[in-house]
């Protein structure tokens, strides 16, 4: 027997990297947020105050301040608008989105589809750069437009980008299109499912292992996710009864990657990630079937065994060479919890690896939602309560909170029942109403062809035209959601 790794001392190498890269990503949007909110504030000052203001100019400092704070990490941040939406780098900012229209109209009025704002940066600069999104565009366009009056005014560490316009695609245009991202995530998401088989069956037989395909397989589940997040988040309504741990492991990589993508991490960090979480029960090889597939309870003695699974998975991982040793980590760690109330005890009480807390919460969703010989499947939306009610115990309570900013309080694939008496299947999250999705309407179980947005006012009674009065079980009205997706 392989001696037992002590995870219970000091951390593994490259541990400390993982966490630092963790905070530093979620230090940076929190600085991006503030330095842009700092940003429409004095855009608004500039509207009440004359340049000479105590108000104006204190608005414009604590702008400067907060991307100074910002360059300490990066030497530029950079902002994205398309149509009334901002964004830092890749990450909505949704709050910021609603909170100043203002901002946002100035830039579209301006043709700004960006701003960059470099290291270097000074107050005069800020100064001259909002009092001229103040200018009216016509005398903007009089000056050359926007890049010429930045030279101008002798502004340097700003720059801006032109505004795309958005293609307004021929609804037969937008099907094929989503037809085949469909077509490519569902390819993505069998390959990974055949690839976490081969791994697991090649430790069953003790035969050498290469994580190769495995890193494969997680890097084109990336490049779903980043072409279109709400569809890749939609294959983790497949289940499967019989397949159920490699359908669950490709799951719980989906979950991760996407709550990784929330909390703006980069390609390499995603990789590790999404490897790690699809390897997290691998442990479970070593388990025996009958504890495993067990339809009762536990007696001691099989909790006993089935609690050392986390252990067991250290122990493989860490006898295959070219793999982040932090995948170990989150293999010997999901199940010990936010306050380390799980499993396996430690000697010494330590904070889990944040990708461990992601895998965490991951692992606990999809297994909510998932039947088992010995558990019946809850409902999406009441997976995510759970979640919530469990938040700064069982789970750490920020994630909980941008998981469930994902995921919406009725996930994707839930079946619910509107005010209108349609059916319909959750389609898409709307982050700005965690409780108004789009969905899909539904006749006889079918599509009937159409996707509505739940936040749609009838302008003339100015109330919501459908509401979500309950979600029900798919498997008892025989619809199965995960076709939609």
């Amino acid at each position: 027997m392989q001696p037992q790794p002590d995870f219970s001392g000091s951390p593994v190498g490259g541990r400390a990297d993982a966490r630092l890269a963790f905070f530093l990503n979620r230090n940076l949007l929190n600085l991006a947020k503030k330095a842009i909110s700092q940003l429409c504030i004095a855009h608004k000052n500039a509207a009440f105050y004359p340049p000479q203001h105590p108000s104006f100019i204190q608005s414009i400092e604590a702008t400067l301040n907060t991307f100074h704070e910002f360059f300490q990490f990066r030497k530029e941040a950079t902002f994205h608008l398309l149509g009334e939406d901002l964004s830092f780098e890749e990450t909505p900012l949704i709050e910021e989105s609603l909170l100043y229209p203002a901002l946002i109209q100035a830039c579209q009025e301006q043709g700004i589809g960006g701003m960059t704002f470099v290291s270097g940066l000074e107050a005069r600069e800020i100064t001259r750069f909002v009092l001229l999104l103040r200018q009216s565009p016509e005398a903007v366009t009089e000056r050359g437009g926007v890049p010429a009056a930045l030279r101008e005014e002798g502004i340097s560490h700003v720059t801006t980008h032109q505004l795309l316009p958005i293609a307004e695609k021929k609804e037969d245009q937008d099907d094929l299109l989503d037809e085949e991202r469909r077509r490519l995530s569902r390819a993505t998401f069998d390959e990974a499912v055949d690839t976490v088989q081969e791994i697991f069956r090649n430790v069953q037989l003790s035969k050498s292992l290469s994580i190769r395909r495995a890193k494969k397989v997680v890097h084109s589940m990336i490049d779903r996710l980043l072409d279109d997040q709400a569809a890749f988040l939609g294959l983790v309504t497949i289940k499967s009864y019989d397949q159920y741990t490699y359908t669950h492991s490709v799951n719980v990589a989906i979950l991760s990657l996407s709550l990784g993508k929330m909390l703006s991490y980069d390609k390499n960090q995603l990789s590790v990630l999404g490897t790690s979480a699809l390897l997290h029960d691998i442990g479970k090889i070593r388990v025996p079937l009958e504890i495993l597939n067990k339809p009762g309870p536990f007696t001691a003695e099989e909790w006993a065994i089935m609690r050392r699974h986390p252990i067991y998975g250290a122990e493989i991982l860490s006898e295959i060479p070219g793999l982040s040793k932090i995948a170990m980590v989150v293999a010997f760690e999901h199940n010990l919890r936010y306050d380390l109330s799980g499993y396996p005890p430690l000697r010494v009480p330590r904070r889990i690896h944040p990708f461990s807390a992601i895998v965490g919460i991951a692992d606990a969703y999809d297994a909510i939602t998932s039947s088992r010989v010995y558990q019946r499947a809850e409902l999406p939306h009441r997976a995510v309560r759970i979640l919530l009610e469990k938040r700064g115990k069982t789970f750490d309570p920020i994630l909980v909170k941008i998981f469930v900013n994902m995921l919406g309080l009725y996930p994707m694939g839930s079946l619910v029942r509107l005010d209108t008496d349609e059916l319909a299947v959750v389609y898409r999250p709307n982050p700005e109403d965690l409780n108004r999705p789009r969905v899909i309407l539904l006749r006889d179980g079918q599509a009937a062809g159409e996707i509505v947005d739940l936040r749609e006012v009838d302008h003339k009674t100015q109330r919501y035209r459908r509401s979500i009065v309950e979600a029900l079980d798919s498997t008892r009205y025989r619809i199965n959601v995960s076709q939609f997706f």
